[in-house]
């Protein structure tokens, strides 16, 4: 599966993180809000009237935008050597100007959410999970343990629905939506199973031996008869009796 971000990205992601994002997030969850598709939207012009700013921004490099101009009452396809796409804010520059009244519009591709800012809710679940007791202080890029990816994903999906459903600029009427209210229940769905997933796995994730012993000592201790939800927090006991 194609990872939808330009060709040559300032790409300040490695490892885990890296990982993470452009194979589950991108690759996996987060598919179809990577490759949205928007047809035929009016540009709007500067004063030039030769650079026209679009909507949305983050246009998909590998989708080819088609611009067209009404000149007179007359549309037209432009070649793409008539004008300059700038994918990440969402602009085309005319090599030649219009005319007042004449329109430009374009159809492309863009995605909803760009590397550095699901990169940034992986890291914001792995400090959420780091501070779940026992707390711990693991890195993404140091000692990680492996089973925890699934779970760290599944937190920055939470996160990422959470902000869909906040954005009121995307329920704007610009995106047809087959079913807007039907869509908002799947998303919402979709974040609760995320959220039950973390809390479920996290607390077979954070157990009492992931933390190493301050110190080791010996002796005689007593071993309280009945071992409660409480008086276990208390000591940990290796040896033989």
């Amino acid at each position: 599966m194609p990872i939808l971000y330009p060709v040559t990205p300032t790409d300040t992601l490695t490892g885990v993180t890296k990982d993470l994002v452009d194979d589950v997030l991108i690759g996996i969850l987060l598919t179809s809000l990577q490759k949205i598709k928007v047809h035929d939207e009016v540009g709007v012009p500067d004063s030039t009237r030769k650079i026209f700013t679009f909507t949305y921004q983050n246009w998909n490099e590998n989708f080819t935008v088609e611009v067209t101009k009404n000149i007179h009452s007359s549309w037209s396809i432009m070649t793409n050597t008539d004008y300059t796409v700038d994918y990440v804010n969402g602009k085309i520059t005319l090599n030649t100007a219009i005319n007042v009244g004449d329109e430009v519009r374009a159809s492309y591709q863009f995605r909803y959410f760009s590397r550095d800012e699901l990169a940034e809710m992986i890291r914001q679940s792995l400090h959420e999970l780091n501070g779940i007791p026992p707390k711990t202080g693991f890195l993404l890029d140091n000692g990680l343990p492996l089973e925890w990816n699934p779970t760290l994903a599944m937190r920055a999906y939470y996160y990422s629905l959470g902000r869909l459903l906040d954005d009121l600029s995307l329920w704007i009427p610009r995106l047809a939506f087959a079913d807007p209210d039907n869509y908002r229940t799947y998303i919402q769905s979709k974040r609760t199973e995320a959220d039950n997933f973390f809390k479920t796995n996290s607390r077979y994730l954070k157990r009492r031996s992931l933390i190493v012993p301050q110190s080791v000592t010996s002796g005689k201790f007593f071993t309280p008869s009945i071992v409660s939800s409480t008086n276990f927090r208390s000591f940990t006991i290796l040896g033989s009796s």
